[in-house]
């Protein structure tokens, strides 16, 4: 497997990131390129990284992370011991259980194990407003699988009215928030993440890259339908339905068709530009209602909360008339 890599400009410096090339989620892009961004570790190749060298170039800066105590010496070793070969399966995806409370609330595994050790945050948006007093309630501090467990129950149980009442609020919630997503948990990301601090943010049983600049929530784009689109860097999160833009690598709003971008990328004719991007906001667009309606169906038909569910799409041509499938960023 190999991985394109996008030459931007970020702070003022070529900075190389890692594309999405498949279908279905992979924590590992989010994670290289939140490395690659804060200059962790550097790509010297310039078009493509093989799978294999990217977890070479990420385990050799683990190994080189040293203890923040000699007390801890040995549980950290064996931490970073038991943490290589989850990194190798990463691009497979990964299970995560959240809560409802928090923008960190992840219950903790093994496989969550390298967010720690690398110093990077685990985030979603996927929140309850307090002021919703009896979903609040009614969810309490359980997790995404302890609802499943408890819907599934009340289907093979004769329940209270109560009861019943409860497990109604809490699919109704799932079913209205299918984008993983809440308003009150934007509100909370923006309040909780600092300015310049970078995250992964979960969503849409995907992982993306979150970072803040200026006070405002920016994820990095990774969809490979935008390798070839200088201008789309980075896309705004402030809407629950995907409705947001496109920024470029100033953190302004792209729009296609501005002549004050085409001297900078005189080798790309403005009709090419415009007809590529917008194929590739259409594949964009697509990939997000495909990816909740693959949630809704998560809810109906699963009692665990796995990015390993969404189908993958190898091989795309983003410029190609015929659309294959959807993109992930």
């Amino acid at each position: 497997m190999d991985y394109r890599i996008k030459v931007i400009h970020f702070h003022g410096e070529r900075t190389s990131i890692i594309m999405q090339n498949e279908n279905g989620p992979c924590p590992l892009v989010a994670i290289s390129n939140i490395l690659l961004l804060k200059h962790k570790i550097r790509l010297h190749k310039t078009t493509q990284i093989s799978h294999t060298d990217l977890i070479s170039l990420i385990g050799e800066y683990l190994l080189s992370i040293k203890p923040t105590s000699e007390g801890t010496k040995l549980d950290f070793e064996k931490n970073i011991s038991d943490a290589l070969p989850i990194l190798s399966k990463l691009h497979e995806g990964l299970d995560v259980n959240v809560g409802f409370q928090r923008i960190t609330d992840f219950e903790f595994t093994e496989q969550c194990l390298i967010f720690d050790l690398l110093n990077i945050t685990l985030v979603h948006g996927w929140l309850i407003d307090p002021q919703e007093t009896q979903l609040y309630k009614a969810v309490g501090s359980m997790s995404y699988n302890k609802l499943m467990e408890k819907i599934i129950q009340s289907k093979t149980t004769d329940g209270n009215i109560s009861f019943i009442e409860e497990v109604t609020k809490i699919e109704d919630f799932l079913n209205h928030t299918s984008s993983q997503i809440t308003y009150y948990g934007i509100m909370e990301l923006h309040q909780k993440i600092k300015d310049e601090e970078y995250c992964v943010l979960f969503r849409n049983n995907h992982f993306s890259v979150l970072y803040k600049h200026n006070n405002e929530l920016c994820m990095l784009v990774t969809d490979q339908g935008f390798l070839n689109e200088p201008n789309v860097v980075w896309e705004n999160l402030c809407q629950v339905n995907g409705d947001s833009a496109f920024l470029d690598e100033r953190f302004q709003v792209y729009r296609p068709g501005n002549p004050s971008y085409l001297p900078d990328y005189q080798f790309c004719a403005k009709q090419d530009l415009d007809d590529d991007y917008q194929l590739a906001v259409r594949l964009h667009q697509m990939e997000i209602a495909e990816q909740e309606r693959s949630s809704v169906q998560s809810v109906h038909e699963s009692s665990k909360l796995s990015t390993k569910e969404l189908p993958r799409n190898n091989n795309r041509n983003p410029t190609s008339n015929q659309q294959k499938g959807c993109v992930v960023s």
